[in-house]
């Protein structure tokens, strides 16, 4: 009867010992899948964050080259301006040169 009550007590406490190591294997594994999927979730944001980075850079380009193009063919319709003004009137031009030439002596 004592030898009963025993192994009834070690067969008590293994299995309350393989429940307390089966608990921490489960809250263990539990840890490492939300670690690994806030590192995932991280590296996404962090992709989506450089993607936006690019764009905005992209954008800031398409723009600039805009602008340029823009004032490139303001100053060309002054350019075109001046020279149509020389070709009708060539007196006039030549009285201004001359003016601006007597100024700088």
């Amino acid at each position: 009867m004592q030898q009963l009550l025993i192994i009834g007590i070690v067969a008590l406490l293994l299995i309350v010992f393989i429940i307390v190591l089966i608990t921490t294997l489960l809250r263990r594994r539990k840890r490492h899948k939300e670690h690994e999927q806030e590192t995932k979730i991280e590296a996404e944001e962090r992709d989506r964050q450089m993607a936006l980075q690019r764009e905005i850079e992209e954008h800031k380009r398409q723009l600039q080259s805009e602008a340029m193009a823009s004032s490139d063919e303001k100053e060309n319709a002054i350019t075109q301006e001046v020279r149509d003004f020389v070709k009708e009137n060539p007196e006039i031009t030549a009285a201004l040169i001359r003016s601006m030439l007597r100024e700088e002596k």
